[in-house]
């Protein structure tokens, strides 16, 4: 039998090379197949990998997320304890409005206020009347019926706004006469001896306490000054002292 093989290889020397081809071929489909599979396998391998990539970010995510709640839930729950609430944009916008609404609640308060005015002196009915806030003076001189005939109307500034508690005084002509001239003689600086007091009297050259109580005595006894030399006639007041003040007194 051997025999017979060895002699029919003889007789086919292709016959080798037939099965090392048929070998080869079947070794190559093989490692084919082979490589086939692994593909699979990696492909599936590398998807299973993705989604435990995404499932473990999900995780890390979730995790954060809830630390955060739970961080801010407790740090809400401090400053309830605390007394302490956090400001939010949209609570400045709210305070904001409810502070507009109050100013202009305020607003509409004080314009719907009253004044009490008293006016006296030369007007027809003195007494107290009320006013709106932000009336003016000529309004309530017609509240009042309007000036007598002594009064000395362009003393009075018509266009000014009362105020609550304010007192509104009508002077007549001769009062008005005297402020004025009492207001000149402030500006001028000179003391009028009719009228100054004792304080004002010893703010001349040469008057002291008493030589000022001296001329009050004189105005009070003889009716006053008729010129400014008539100091000469107080006593204690010589020509000397005279000419010292003379500069700083008048006489109305």
């Amino acid at each position: 039998m051997v025999q017979w093989y060895r002699t029919l290889n003889r007789k086919n020397p292709n016959n080798k090379d037939t099965n090392n081809k048929d070998t080869n071929n079947s070794n190559s489909n093989y490692r084919n197949s082979e490589n086939k599979n692994f593909d699979k396998i990696y492909r599936v391998a590398a998807k299973l990998l993705k989604a435990a990539g995404i499932c473990a970010i999900m995780i890390v995510i979730t995790a954060c997320t809830e630390q955060n709640e739970l961080s801010y839930q407790k740090l809400s729950e401090t400053e309830e304890a605390e007394g302490l609430t956090s400001k939010q944009p949209w609570d400045e916008e709210m305070n904001e409005e409810e502070l507009s609404e109050g100013q202009d609640k305020n607003s509409s308060i004080r314009q719907s206020r009253e004044c009490y005015v008293y006016v006296c002196g030369e007007v027809n009915r003195p007494g107290v009347y009320t006013f709106p806030e932000g009336s003016r003076v000529f309004e309530v001189i017609d509240a009042a019926e309007g000036y007598t005939e002594y009064a000395a109307e362009n003393h009075i500034n018509q266009a000014e706004k009362i105020v609550d508690g304010m007192k509104l005084v009508v002077p007549s002509i001769e009062e008005a006469q005297q402020l004025e001239a009492e207001a000149d003689r402030k500006k001028s600086k000179l003391v009028d001896i009719n009228i100054a007091d004792k304080d004002e009297l010893m703010t001349l050259p040469g008057i002291g306490e008493g030589r000022a109580e001296a001329i009050l005595a004189y105005r009070e006894q003889n009716g006053g000054f008729k010129t400014p030399e008539d100091l000469l006639k107080v006593d204690g007041i010589k020509q000397g002292i005279y000419d010292k003040l003379k500069a700083f007194i008048i006489v109305t």
